[in-house]
């Protein structure tokens, strides 16, 4: 017979799973609308186009090369590795994105029910409803229905089991447990670096429950604060140098950042206390440091904490605490340190994923509290289901929990897709600039050209110094200016070269624009048939290879070839056109280009037939034997190094081919060279 505490313990551990399955249930429910949305605005590097997720060593690669994924978080790009093998891929040959979207969800779900696990260890009342508070919140949508960032959910997820481990080690002392604490404490720093700061959260923690610091308790979050604070700095440096957070939207002072970081922490504490308007831009402040009520902001979070400091021997320790935890937590994301977005807004709501748990738990603990919120001390509010409630306490906190799974629902919908995104922002936020220009890119792939200039045009009224969106208007106006009258093109290339001039003047290190500038002089050149414009073409694309990040442009070294080529300098054309053959777009264009000038060229230097050979040995294995460009350069490269019959064969196939494809000045051209290869 089992005793009667051996029964009560299992009919406790069945009502904590039922509890449990519930937390994962609503989160599923709120979050559903999320599933079958599709990719948006950086889903694009992180995993679609992420060519490390697919090739043979990839996996290696995310953990040995920093440079490889866009931010060194390869525990996160591991999961994507994972994700891409074992979802498969849509009928457009592009993963899909359903199955990456469950498991955020998923990963969302489990940090519910940690997150409840760690308030029970912590003794707080109402534990389950503050848990069910912060997975259902609407703030959190960003982070569970973008799929990038996954860094965010997967990190706090490990971060808070860290933190259920220590405490169970700071309990029980118990060795396994602090090593897991650890091991978790490193997951979540290999998926999101701003969690180092919770080593400090757990001092926090500690000092709220009374619990004794001696040498045992503090050493390990010691070490964990030195490991997790070396790789937030190193995080840091790479927003800067490999993200580009750098420039004059960061140009701020002390006191200026000071200010903006007062105003993001009372930002963030409203949206948590009324999450309507959520949107994916919000509106970026103007800082005036002369503006006195501007102060007001880090003034007023100031006195909250020194309010919150007296009250201690009244309230206890855990406002205190809370407030701490907030503001820590938050601080990678205040603005002291630079961080890529903040170009756009100062504020975002993925950036409080970590943070928000603190302050959600600081106002459900003040609501449960009052009088409609507070159950009987005859049963301490916990799980619906873990525990007898009054029906009063109940009905408000399922009031309030409906509403913010509904809200969650509603603003899962705004990420179905790109465009619904973007239209969203723009709604709620006419002064996104970056949204009319990504409209202006979705309505250009849809091929609505003159739709996209409208859309560009809105975000240069928006934002005159929106680089990508004066450069995008510049291109459009280049490509469509061929298809003018004269006079019209004249006037179409002009006004082009004028907006890519002001996308430099904004953003001196921006590529693209230096490339299209170069296509402008290029065309003028061909226009005129002048070798100064090519050559100022030529200095547009030389500092395009030079200020891009990984390297000549391979597309770009091909025409840079083709100019030095038509401008007599082919000893330089040479090494241009074996730089562009490190891509798979430019490689047939650039070693066909090589085979013609090492085949035919009078100059020693340049003439090599032997490569020539090799390179047309290359591209004919490769599948190119179905061409008649690749067999007619062949033909020459055979020709060249004396073997006249091979050429005769490769000319003779190369004419056969272009006169089925109803080339007939291209068929005519191979006879004549095939006369002087007998």
């Amino acid at each position: 017979m089992k005793k009667a505490a051996e029964i009560q313990t299992e009919g406790h551990a069945k009502k904590n799973w039922k509890d449990a399955l519930l937390l994962v249930l609503l989160c599923f429910l709120a979050f559903s609308s999320a599933l079958p949305n599709e990719w948006i605005w950086d889903d694009n590097d992180y995993v679609i186009e992420n060519q490390v997720l697919t090739q043979e060593g990839g996996l290696q690669k995310i953990w040995t090369d920093r440079q490889s994924i866009p931010q060194w978080y390869p525990l996160v790009h591991t999961t994507f590795w994972l994700e891409r093998r074992l979802w498969g891929s849509t009928k457009d040959g592009g993963p899909n994105p359903f199955g990456f979207h469950f498991d955020n969800v998923l990963l969302h779900a489990l940090t519910g029910v940690v997150l409840w696990r760690l308030l029970r260890r912590l003794r707080l009342k109402g534990a389950w409803f503050l848990a069910a508070l912060f997975m259902l919140h609407p703030v959190t949508v960003e982070s569970v229905a973008w799929v990038t960032e996954r860094k965010n959910v997967l990190s706090l997820l490990l971060a808070l089991g860290s933190a259920n481990a220590y405490w169970s080690w700071a309990d029980k002392r118990k060795a396994p447990s602090l090593l897991l604490s650890i091991f978790l404490f490193g997951g979540a720093l290999l998926s999101k670096t701003v969690v180092a700061s919770l080593p400090a959260v757990l001092i926090l923690l500690l000092w709220w429950k009374k619990k004794p610091m001696d040498f045992r308790v503090w050493s390990p979050l010691l070490g964990m604060l030195l490991v997790g604070g070396w790789l937030g700095w190193q995080t840091a440096v790479d927003e800067m140098q490999h993200v580009g957070a750098k420039g004059t939207a960061w140009d701020y002072d002390f006191v200026e950042r000071t200010l903006i970081a007062g105003r993001i922490l009372w930002s963030y504490a409203a949206t948590l206390c009324f999450p309507f308007k959520l949107t994916f831009i919000y509106p970026r402040w103007e800082i005036d440091a002369s503006l006195w009520w501007q102060y007001l902001w880090p003034i007023g979070a100031l006195l909250t904490l020194v309010y919150a400091g007296k009250a201690v021997r009244k309230q206890g320790r855990g406002p205190l605490a809370a407030l701490l935890i907030f503001g820590g937590v938050l601080f990678p994301a205040l603005g002291y340190l630079n961080v890529y977005p903040h170009q756009y807004s100062f504020v975002a709501d993925h950036f409080q994923h970590h943070a928000a748990p603190a302050l959600l738990i600081l106002i459900g603990s003040f609501l449960a509290g009052k009088k409609w919120f507070r159950p009987s001390s005859e049963a301490p509010l916990d799980g619906p289901i873990a525990g007898k409630h009054p029906s009063r306490t109940l009905f408000c906190w399922g009031a309030l929990l409906f509403f913010l799974a509904y809200s969650s629902f509603s603003q899962g919908r705004v990420y179905q897709n790109e465009k619904v995104l973007w239209l969203d922002v723009i709604e709620k936020n006419p002064s996104a600039s970056i949204a009319y220009n990504n409209l202006g890119l979705i309505a250009h792939k849809e091929g609505d050209v003159q739709k996209a200039m409208g859309r560009f045009r809105q975000a240069i009224e928006t934002k005159t110094s929106n680089s990508q969106a004066l450069n995008n208007l510049g291109q459009l106006l280049l490509q469509g200016a061929g298809e003018k009258k004269p006079y019209e093109r004249d006037a179409a290339m002009e006004e082009a070269r004028g907006y890519l001039e002001q996308a430099i003047q904004a953003t001196p290190v921006y590529v693209k624009p230096h490339v299209n500038l170069g296509d402008y002089w290029r065309i003028r050149g061909e226009i005129e048939k002048s070798g100064p414009h090519a050559r100022k073409a030529l200095e547009y694309y030389q500092k395009a290879n030079k200020l891009n990040e990984a390297g000549p442009i391979p597309f770009v070294s091909l025409t840079i070839g083709r100019l030095l080529a038509g401008l007599g300098q082919e000893e330089q054309a040479v090494s241009e056109f074996e730089r562009a053959r490190s891509a798979r777009g430019s490689r047939i264009s650039a070693s066909l280009a090589l085979i013609w000038l090492h085949a035919t060229h009078k100059n020693p230097a340049v003439r090599n037939p032997s490569r020539a050979v090799q390179l047309a040995k290359g591209l004919i294995e490769g599948g190119g034997g179905a061409s008649w460009k690749v067999l007619n350069a062949a033909a020459a490269a055979y020709a060249s190094a004396g073997n006249k019959e091979k050429a005769r064969e490769l000319a003779k196939r190369a004419i056969f081919i272009a006169m089925e494809q109803k080339e007939d000045k291209a068929s005519g051209q191979i006879r004549k060279r095939l006369d002087s290869y007998r």
